[in-house]
């Protein structure tokens, strides 16, 4: 078994997000066999988001693109753009088997309308 992206996955788990992927690469678009694919990790250091999410901290690349990301080196931004750009499936596919629960959004306990509206108009420019 190999540790993958400091997350600790099994060659059975990597294989499953490779096919959660449609088995492409999420840098060039291209389908490959599973085999041909590999699970990059975007950084060691974490935000806020990627510490709850761990599927913000790995992507699914052909070989090639994997060496180009280390070669060049691609900004990780550019990285965690692409890891957020997922489909809402595949992106709620990898977080399952990940082991990845969502906190549950709760509403405000008092709506207040007026305060709401006003906050509304203070982000657009006077004319």
């Amino acid at each position: 078994m190999s540790e993958v992206s400091g997350l600790g996955l099994s060659e059975k788990e990597e294989k499953k997000i490779k096919i959660i992927a449609d088995s492409t690469c999420e840098v060039c678009g291209e389908f490959r066999p599973p085999e041909d694919l590999e699970i990059h990790l975007i950084s060691h250091r974490r935000t806020k988001d990627e510490q709850r999410d761990p599927s913000l901290r790995i992507l699914v690349t052909c070989r090639s693109c994997h060496s180009r990301i280390h070669a060049i080196p691609v900004p990780t931004q550019s990285q965690r753009i692409i890891s957020k750009g997922r489909d809402f499936f595949v992106r709620r596919d990898i977080r399952k088997l990940l082991g990845y629960i969502p906190k549950p959004w709760t509403p405000p306990e008092t709506i207040d309308l007026a305060q709401i509206y006003e906050d509304g108009f203070k982000s657009f420019p006077a004319w």
